[in-house]
């Protein structure tokens, strides 16, 4: 699954890069969470031998833990960027597909995972 969560960190970022040129700050702030899921999951076996080193976790439960972690990080993120969304329907938009999206893509990952 790296080059598909690096291919989704890719397209995520020429998506923030570009709404950013156009003056659109806050929509290139708001889709920068939908990156984090992919980004944690990349750098999830220098994070779980770390964890499982200090704590009692298995490296597969750590590893686990910390797609879970990064799924928390980022809807508490799509929380804090939906106070700039004005209209009550497109915060509620924002947070249902953004927060889907994560949440369907963390348990893909969660999925693979566990079928290694």
């Amino acid at each position: 699954m790296s080059m598909e969560c690096s291919a989704i960190i890719l397209i995520i970022g020429i998506m923030a890069f570009s709404t950013m040129r156009s003056g659109r700050y806050y929509f290139s702030l708001g889709v920068l969470p939908l990156a984090i899921v992919p980004f944690i999951h990349l750098m999830g076996n220098v994070i779980a031998r770390g964890l499982s080193a200090l704590t009692p976790l298995s490296y597969f439960m750590a590893r686990i833990g910390v797609d879970i972690a990064a799924l928390v990080v980022a809807c508490i993120l799509f929380g804090i960027m939906s106070v700039h969304i004005k209209g009550k329907k497109q915060r509620l938009s924002y947070l249902v597909l953004c927060g889907g999206f994560t949440l369907i893509f963390t348990c893909v990952l969660v999925a693979r995972l566990i079928a290694k």
